[in-house]
């Protein structure tokens, strides 16, 4: 097995000794996501909509679009106040927990070393070995929690909400992606 794999797999089972952290967090964060991201603005292009077909009471703003407006503030303040929050703190707890695993790994395996392994290698480079594999798991972490996961919950989000009015648009999204994605990647 390769180096890359192996550190995959090792960041894997050591973050999945925690899967009360792990399963909220891949939860929370395409729910937020979508929550916060993509809902409000349907919210304000439908607020739009009825302003340009002039669908409202003249001179009763609040009355007719008093609950347009309290939705979205309420999404607004729920997921960017309290999801994502919620979502950073069993990030943070994750991390925290991991990388003392990972760390303890690490000096166990060092403890099952000989002497002349120590010998040859200098201690100071130990700790930077230690300290480059935490810190690489942990902007691995955000990277995948942070970037990717929402990425691909807006995308699908986009895909499912864009089908039933333009069906074209939302299979040359995907076709467009696809091919993004893949001459990324070749």
């Amino acid at each position: 097995m390769n180096t890359t794999k192996l550190t995959l797999k090792t960041y894997w089972q050591h973050a999945w000794k925690y899967p009360r952290y792990v399963v909220p967090v891949i939860a929370i964060v395409p729910f937020a996501t979508v929550l916060y991201r993509i809902i409000p603005p349907l919210i304000a292009a439908s607020v739009i909509s009825r302003l340009a077909a002039h669908d409202y009471t003249p001179g009763s703003f609040w009355s007719s679009f008093g609950g347009e407006i309290l939705a979205y503030a309420g999404i607004i303040a729920f997921a960017g106040i309290g999801l994502y929050r919620l979502d950073l703190f069993l990030v943070w707890k994750l991390e925290t927990y991991v990388n003392r695993d990972l760390l303890r790994t690490m000096f166990n395996k060092y403890m099952l070393l000989d002497a002349s392994f120590h010998a040859d290698n200098f201690g100071v480079s130990l700790v930077s070995r230690a300290n480059k594999l935490v810190t690489s798991y942990i902007r691995l972490a955000d990277t995948l929690i942070f970037q990717m996961l929402p990425m691909i919950a807006s995308f699908i989000a986009v895909l499912v909400i864009t089908f039933p009015k333009s069906p074209a648009y939302a299979v040359g999204f995907l076709a467009f992606t696809l091919l993004f994605v893949t001459a990324t990647f070749i």
